[in-house]
């Protein structure tokens, strides 16, 4: 009985055990599969190439127009794109002026692999800034030429008028000088007498100092005419004569060279010009030349069309007389008696002195014949009247 029981509790756990459906074995044949885990497989699995997008500034990525990522600074943002081609665009966040654009191509072979794709929008902002500093160099430079060359207008106008001005200051003065001497032209005395000078030269370069050597010469005054007598040299002698009613001149010149002595006469119209403008500056400063008592001045002669012959020197002058001379007015008259003088003048590199000083006044009536314009017997004549 024992023995059927137990034959019976088997039979039944066997049939139990036919019943509930055990894991087939093969549950058991899964460990040659998991070994496939340790082996190299590509990054991605799909048919599809990953882009790891990179920006060292902030940015919105776009694809063909379309938003795909916000990429924060040197972070990374993973795109899947298949084969082919596409129009990258990326946008600062902070600044939707700065952009960056690139085509790109995806090829088959790439499908299934990965790259990182840096953007570099910071030299797009470093090339905007310095594009907008070279902008704003130019036209700070624009400004500042034309601010120059306003200010060279400006003060060429400026000196425009202030030379206007001069010369209407000056136009002023000379007629109000002439009006002047007009005026006290009866009280004026014309000097008639001679005048001797000692000259000598101040500054000159030693290689022409001899040529430039001490000298003396007289003046001869007689109303509206004078005479000059040069002995600048033991060999030669210059005499020119001026008669300021006839407006003529005659210039007598002797050279001796070896004992030979050539003489020569030219006649000539006096020097009379339009433009010309004689002006005088007087100065509260006086002393005794050969017992008169003389002004300092400073004569002016301008506007001559040969700029050499403008005149600018200082001088000590006796206002009580009058000599013949050109250029104050039409009375043919300097209203003074000119004494020592200091006249510049360019030798070389050197800006020389002739230096005139009175030896004696003698006041006296003169012959006539020293005025004349005829030249003396044995003089070569040369007529340019």
């Amino acid at each position: 009985m024992r023995f059927f029981s137990v034959l019976f509790l088997c039979l039944f756990v066997f049939s139990a055990q036919a019943q509930v459906k055990l894991p087939p074995k093969q549950v058991e044949q899964k460990a040659p599969v998991k070994q496939t885990v340790t082996e190299v497989k590509p990054v991605n699995t799909g048919p599809v190439f990953t882009l790891k997008v990179m920006s060292n500034v902030g940015c919105k990525f776009y694809v063909d127009g379309e938003l795909k990522a916000t990429v924060a600074q040197d972070e990374i943002e993973k795109l899947q794109l298949k084969a082919g081609e596409y129009m990258f665009k990326a946008v600062a966040t902070e600044n939707n002026t700065v952009v960056f654009k690139e085509f790109f191509t995806v090829t088959k072979e790439q499908i299934g692999t990965e790259k990182f794709y840096k953007i570099d929008l910071q030299s797009v902002i470093d090339e905007a800034d310095q594009e907008a500093a070279a902008k704003r160099a130019a036209a700070q430079r624009i400004a500042e030429q034309k601010a120059a060359a306003q200010k060279i207008e400006f003060e060429r106008a400026e000196e425009k008028l202030r030379q206007e001005n001069a010369e209407a200051e000056r136009e002023a003065k000379r007629l109000e000088y002439e009006q002047e001497l007009i005026k006290n032209v009866a009280n004026l005395k014309h000097f008639e007498g001679k005048i001797s000078f000692e000259a000598d030269w101040e500054n000159v370069p030693e290689d022409m100092k001899a040529y430039y050597k001490k000298s003396t010469y007289s003046q001869y005054y007689k109303k509206n005419k004078l005479r000059i007598e040069i002995n600048s040299t033991e060999t030669s002698k210059t005499v020119f004569i001026y008669d300021y009613i006839k407006k003529e001149s005659l210039t007598l010149s002797e050279f001796t060279i070896a004992g030979k002595t050539t003489k020569s006469a030219t006649l000539q119209k006096t020097n009379t010009q339009k433009n010309q403008t004689v002006s005088m500056e007087y100065f509260d400063e006086f002393k005794s030349i050969a017992g008169f008592n003389c002004q300092k001045a400073k004569y002016k002669v301008s506007g001559n069309d040969n700029v050499a012959q403008n005149i600018e020197m200082s001088c000590y002058v006796n206002r009580s007389f009058t000599t013949p001379g050109e250029g104050f007015n039409e009375l043919n008259i300097t209203p003074f008696l000119m004494m020592d003088s200091k006249y510049p003048t360019k030798i070389g590199q050197n800006t020389a002195y002739y230096n005139a000083s009175v030896s004696s006044i003698s006041e006296e009536i003169l012959d006539d014949e020293l005025f004349s314009l005829t030249p003396p017997r044995g003089f070569t004549i040369t007529d340019n009247r």
